[in-house]
């Protein structure tokens, strides 16, 4: 995915913020009307269901971004758009998403825009769990496994156990 940010040109991203639930529909509408945008999702892991065949849960529910110049692009018709409620203003005016934010998560993500954080751990770290049934819960890294997969050793109910996750479903506790 390439970058958008073009000093030189004025091109800079931009937040839109998206009706609940609506992300992937606003992003084709605005894709329709000729706007590059980004929206970062992570997958459904955990055995979530996904009845709108969407690629993954967005990383920022409600929120997408669009590159945007400013002062030539018609960038007024994005607040009019379905599933769009509006772009991320302050004095009338959209604000720019700080510079390198967009994109070093489009650095994190792959080709079809899932973010994908390779931490690094030793064994006996710390692990968060995130997304699935077992969101939030903390365990210890034992080992990696093939085929991006990790043993991740956890107490419950006073026992400990071993269980078998995706890498991209642990983070540094």
């Amino acid at each position: 995915m390439e970058e958008c940010f073009d000093a030189a040109a004025g091109r800079r991203w931009y937040a839109v913020r998206t009706q609940p639930r609506k992300e992937y529909f606003a992003e084709k509408q605005i894709q329709r009307q000729g706007f590059k945008t980004f929206l970062p999702h992570v997958s459904a892991a955990g055995g979530l269901r996904n009845p709108s065949g969407a690629k993954g849960r967005p990383f920022f529910p409600s929120y997408l971004f669009i590159s945007l110049i400013l002062s030539s692009d018609r960038w007024h018709s994005i607040n009019g758009t379905f599933g769009v409620q509006k772009i991320v203003a302050f004095g009338g005016r959209p604000s720019a998403v700080p510079h390198g934010f967009v994109e070093d998560l489009i650095a994190l993500s792959t080709d079809k825009g899932e973010v994908r954080f390779r931490w690094s751990f030793d064994p006996g770290d710390a692990v968060r769990i995130v997304g699935g049934p077992l969101n939030g819960h903390i365990g210890l890294f034992e080992a990696m496994r093939p085929n991006e997969r990790v043993n991740v050793l956890l107490e419950i109910l006073g026992q400990k156990t071993r269980i078998n996750l995706e890498h991209a479903a642990i983070m540094p506790a």
